[in-house]
């Protein structure tokens, strides 16, 4: 049966570094897809805390999104792509942007959701997100940034050559409901987006298939 994606809210409102801690222990809470963070202080500086990604250029893995249109290389404003290492002789890190690698430049490309979308990983072959957002952690609102930085990150790991950006309806909760987003969330092996407290209650449980037919 499929897993539920998981959103877990630690608050870091007293305790940082501990919270910061807990996000980076990989085998915290084992199963779980997410952590988001409801910021107590500035989102930026949770980021660099997190993903290092203080200084230009980010990490191989790390995915971007370009700032504005870029004419010359075909790319429209909010386009995602995935920084990745230079290879020997060619000069610096490139972003893969589907099937093709363009230059990567600071002036064209910044992190994806800079203030919400921290870091990702790979832990026993399943995805790991972990991302951070600023505001009360009983506050649903904030939970469709973060389901929008997972959503990036499984599609940019899953199939990079069909990238899209998220759209459409949010249920009570904030959550996206579109049907393209429970297909990505479903072929991911996701059965529901379920949200659960820091005493491990879940908040909310969205199903991910249509009721009526049983289809994302």
């Amino acid at each position: 049966m499929a897993d539920p994606l998981t959103l877990k809210i630690v608050s870091t409102d007293d305790a940082l570094s501990e919270a910061l801690v807990l996000a980076r222990r990989p085998t915290w809470l084992p199963g779980l897809d997410m952590i988001v963070v409801p910021a107590g202080l500035d989102a930026d500086q949770v980021n660099a805390a997190l993903t290092d990604t203080s200084t230009l250029p980010p990490p191989a893995g790390t995915p971007v999104a370009a700032v504005s249109d870029v004419p010359d290389l075909d790319l429209a404003a909010g386009t995602l792509g995935m920084v990745q290492d230079a290879e020997p002789g060619t000069g610096g890190p490139t972003v893969l942007v589907g099937e093709h690698a363009v230059p990567f430049d600071a002036r064209r490309f910044a992190p994806a959701h800079a203030t919400t979308y921290l870091r990702l990983q790979h832990y026993r072959a399943r995805l790991r997100h972990v991302v951070a957002v600023s505001g009360p952690s009983a506050d649903l609102r904030y939970i469709s940034v973060a389901v929008h930085a997972a959503t990036a990150a499984i599609t940019l790991l899953g199939t990079p050559d069909q990238i899209y950006r998220m759209t459409g309806p949010r249920d009570s909760a904030g959550v996206p409901v579109s049907v393209e987003f429970r297909r990505v969330l479903s072929a991911a092996g996701h059965a529901s987006v379920r949200v659960v407290g820091a005493d491990g209650a879940v908040v909310s449980d969205l199903p991910l298939s249509d009721r009526r037919t049983g289809r994302p």
